[in-house]
Protein backbone atom coordinates (compact mmCIF):
# COMPACT_ATOMS: atom_id res chain seq x y z
CA UNK A 1 0.00 0.00 0.00
CA UNK A 2 1.14 3.44 -0.95
CA UNK A 3 0.87 6.12 1.06
CA UNK A 4 -0.58 8.98 -0.58
CA UNK A 5 1.08 12.44 0.85
CA UNK A 6 3.49 13.07 3.41
CA UNK A 7 4.89 10.03 6.13
CA UNK A 8 4.05 12.02 8.49
CA UNK A 9 1.04 11.99 10.92
CA UNK A 10 -1.14 15.09 11.89
CA UNK A 11 -2.95 15.55 15.38
CA UNK A 12 -5.72 16.25 12.92
CA UNK A 13 -5.21 12.56 11.17
CA UNK A 14 -5.40 10.99 14.68
CA UNK A 15 -8.49 12.34 15.68
CA UNK A 16 -9.77 11.32 12.52
CA UNK A 17 -8.71 7.79 13.53
CA UNK A 18 -9.90 7.97 17.04
CA UNK A 19 -13.48 9.22 15.97
CA UNK A 20 -12.89 11.94 19.03
CA UNK A 21 -14.63 14.97 18.34
CA UNK A 22 -11.64 16.50 20.68
CA UNK A 23 -8.61 18.30 19.04
CA UNK A 24 -7.19 18.53 22.28
CA UNK A 25 -7.57 14.62 23.26
CA UNK A 26 -5.85 13.92 19.80
CA UNK A 27 -3.15 16.29 20.23
CA UNK A 28 -1.93 14.92 23.56
CA UNK A 29 -2.03 11.48 21.75
CA UNK A 30 0.07 12.60 19.31
CA UNK A 31 3.17 14.16 22.22
CA UNK A 32 2.25 11.08 24.31
CA UNK A 33 3.71 8.65 21.57
CA UNK A 34 6.15 10.94 20.58
CA UNK A 35 7.47 11.32 23.90
CA UNK A 36 7.57 7.50 24.86
CA UNK A 37 9.61 7.52 21.33
CA UNK A 38 12.12 9.68 22.50
CA UNK A 39 11.06 11.76 19.73
CA UNK A 40 12.64 15.87 20.15
CA UNK A 41 10.57 17.10 16.97
CA UNK A 42 7.09 17.55 16.47
CA UNK A 43 6.67 15.21 13.61
CA UNK A 44 5.51 11.76 14.34
CA UNK A 45 5.56 9.06 11.22
CA UNK A 46 2.18 6.83 10.36
CA UNK A 47 4.71 3.87 10.78
CA UNK A 48 5.42 4.87 14.67
CA UNK A 49 2.64 6.16 15.18
CA UNK A 50 0.75 2.21 14.33
CA UNK A 51 3.79 0.41 15.62
CA UNK A 52 2.93 2.27 19.18
CA UNK A 53 -0.91 1.69 19.09
CA UNK A 54 0.03 -2.10 17.49
CA UNK A 55 -2.39 -1.53 14.54
CA UNK A 56 -1.46 -2.83 11.32
CA UNK A 57 0.48 -0.70 9.05
CA UNK A 58 -1.39 -0.71 5.93
CA UNK A 59 -5.12 -0.09 7.82
CA UNK A 60 -3.84 3.32 9.08
CA UNK A 61 -2.40 4.08 5.58
CA UNK A 62 -5.79 2.61 3.73
CA UNK A 63 -7.93 4.91 6.09
CA UNK A 64 -5.85 8.06 5.81
CA UNK A 65 -5.23 7.81 1.69
CA UNK A 66 -8.93 8.49 1.60
CA UNK A 67 -9.01 11.57 4.39
CA UNK A 68 -5.92 12.72 2.05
Amino acid sequence: MQIKGSIFITVKEIQMLNGSPSYEVARREHQKVRKALNKKGKYLTIKEYSSFFEIPFGEVVEFLSHCR
